[in-house]
């Protein structure tokens, strides 16, 4: 955790865990575990991973549209017209 610090990364906390238990953990003042704070772009990462984690699974396709799989969801002023829009993640 020092070499995080001295590095001048800022972490919030740290959690390890080891065959599904954790193991350790701590918190860089002023968070604690019963302090929310924001997290802005880091749900990309956690939505990113579960949707892995479901094609993985067989849950999933690369195919499959999010208007398909959750239509109650979906807002009244997309319609049809834009049904067919695609939104993607590319990486090099």
């Amino acid at each position: 955790m020092d070499q995080l610090a001295d590095a001048g990364i800022e972490c919030h906390s740290i959690m390890v865990m080891r065959h599904g238990r954790v193991i350790a953990e701590g918190w860089w003042a002023p968070y604690a575990a019963e302090r929310p704070h924001l997290l802005y772009s880091m749900t990309k990462t956690i939505t990113a991973l579960g949707v892995g984690i479901a094609i993985g699974d067989g849950v999933l396709a690369l195919e499959d549209r999010i208007i398909d799989l959750l239509p109650r969801h979906v807002p009244e002023v997309l319609g049809e017209q834009r049904s067919g829009s695609r939104s993607s993640i590319c990486s090099r």
